[in-house]
């Protein structure tokens, strides 16, 4: 009915439904019954865990005998890298060795010799020329870094090269460069490049 006391079209809600089905769960913290399967609950809950956390521990955590394992494979590794560490390091001091004895060798030597042999050869004679002031003015003055020695090296290297190239007899080979030192060599190099003056 609406106000006016003329029945109303809108449809009637009820507001209090009686004997309403209880959800399929429900909890009620007053029940003696809900109280004990919480603490079941909660006590399997608690064992389990307990169980859980064990079984991860075996898992995960590592035994002392696989501490002591790990120990021994890490001080193993680090030994392992020093000696060869060292042993680069020993490489690299003789293949320098090597390389600074060469521009005192002979041409046939170099014809044997490593590009990076050559390389630390020629940048030696470089460096030794440059700071003799051997070199031609007009290069002497270009030449303020270690960078600059290098490609002067660099080029060096290439026309000893096209200069001491081995011939294709072998004895003939031996016999022309039996008697021509590197140093020799790189000097006649440098006055035909125009490096130095003859």
């Amino acid at each position: 009915m609406s106000p006016s006391g003329k029945p109303s079209d809108k449809p009637q809600v009820k507001r209090f439904v009686k004997n309403k089905p209880k959800p399929w769960f429900s909890f009620d913290i007053w029940s003696w019954r809900d109280r004990k399967i919480a603490a079941l609950v909660l006590g399997l809950g608690l064992a389990f865990g307990a169980r859980a956390i064990e079984t991860l521990k075996t898992v995960f955590v590592p035994t002392e005998e696989e501490i002591a394992t790990q120990e021994a494979l890490d001080e193993f590794r680090s030994t392992v890298k020093e000696v060869d560490e060292k042993e680069a390091q020993r490489a690299e001091a003789k293949e320098r060795k090597e390389g600074e004895a060469l521009h005192q060798a002979g041409a046939l030597d170099w014809q044997q010799a490593t590009y990076e042999d050559k390389l630390e050869a020629c940048t030696v004679i470089v460096a030794q020329f440059w700071k003799d002031g051997i070199f031609v003015s007009t290069l002497q003055e270009k030449i303020e870094t270690t960078a600059h020695v290098r490609f002067l090296a660099e080029k060096l290297v290439e026309e000893m090269d096209k200069t001491m190239a081995p011939l294709p007899d072998a004895e003939e080979n031996r016999k022309t460069y039996v008697n021509q030192s590197v140093g020799e060599m790189a000097v006649l190099t440098m006055v035909m490049m125009g490096w130095i003056s003859n």
